[in-house]
């Protein structure tokens, strides 16, 4: 039972946690097409949160992918795509 306790605790802080890392990145990338939510982070959700980031040249669109335990376990990866 704790463990399930403990579980649901670290489910809702890494989705508040992937949260506001989305949110400082939207202000970051804040101009028209440069940053695109995929999959909102939701607790208890069986995969993170995902977006898209418009850099500029000679980097292109990057794909972000983040593990539904991210912060606390695993590190995001990353798909990019050419300019």
């Amino acid at each position: 039972f704790t463990s399930l306790l403990f579980e649901a605790a670290m489910d809702a802080d890494c989705a508040s946690r992937q949260l506001a890392e989305i949110e400082a990145l939207q202000a970051i990338f804040a101009g028209d097409g440069e940053f695109e939510l995929l999959v909102e982070p939701q607790e208890g959700a069986s995969e993170g949160a995902s977006f898209k980031v418009r850099c500029e040249e000679p980097i292109g669109l990057v794909t972000v992918l983040l593990p539904s335990a991210y912060p606390v376990e695993g590190t995001p990866s990353f798909v990019v795509e050419g300019p």
